[in-house]
């Protein structure tokens, strides 16, 4: 489901688009990845992906912590192939929305959230990739945030990283760091059992070769 669900669902669709092979590798993957996709909008021919990281992207910073405590990631990679004749998929159109925790109580700390996408295998030729970043500056009042990065226009004057035509294999990296500004940090992220899931949502769109 969409994280900012819309107050009036569209009517489901039947969808042209076919997801397998969904791999996950990094820091930041935690003890599981969930992924679901929304039902397909005909009116805007494009789904939603949403992720579940588990306690993965646990950050910490302050004394006696490491330079791996303080920046996780998580890759994935995932086949999408498109149904019809002179199709391909666009991914990241709308932008990324980022639900996550990060307990940051000093004003000098900052959590730094990047997110790139690319397209290889292509089965029609090569695709675009993307990369967006974000910054939340502290202080973070109850740890939960809920933040979008907009996506940013190609060189191209195009929005989103698109795949040839018929799709593709997406390669996409999520990364969070914490840094601060100040010689000497006060405080730590220490994340609360049962809050750590991090929830990353961006849109597959279908498009004319």
């Amino acid at each position: 489901m969409p994280l900012l669900p819309l107050s009036d669902p569209p009517t489901p669709g039947i969808s042209p688009l076919t997801f397998s092979s969904f791999t996950t590798n990094g820091t930041g993957c935690g003890t599981s990845v969930s992924h679901s996709f929304s039902s397909y909008d005909p009116s805007t021919q494009s789904v939603f992906l949403t992720l579940g990281l588990t306690d993965g992207m646990d950050l910490y910073i302050g004394p006696g912590t490491r330079y791996t405590d303080q920046r996780k990631s998580c890759d994935f990679s995932i086949s999408v192939t498109v149904n019809g004749i002179n199709k391909r998929v666009v991914v990241h159109r709308n932008g990324t929305t980022i639900r996550g925790y990060a307990r940051i109580q000093d004003a000098s700390t900052m959590l730094t959230w990047q997110d790139s996408y690319a397209w290889g295998c292509s089965l029609g030729g090569g695709g675009v990739s993307v990369c967006n970043a974000t910054v939340l500056m502290g202080p973070v009042k109850d740890g939960f945030f809920i933040t979008h990065v907009d996506a940013v226009k190609n060189g191209d004057g195009t929005v989103g990283a698109g795949s040839g035509c018929g799709g593709g294999v997406l390669k996409a990296g999520l990364a969070a760091r914490l840094s601060s500004l100040a010689s000497v940090v006060p405080g730590i992220e220490d994340p609360e059992e049962g809050e750590r899931q991090w929830i990353v949502q961006t849109d597959f769109r279908v498009e004319d070769c």
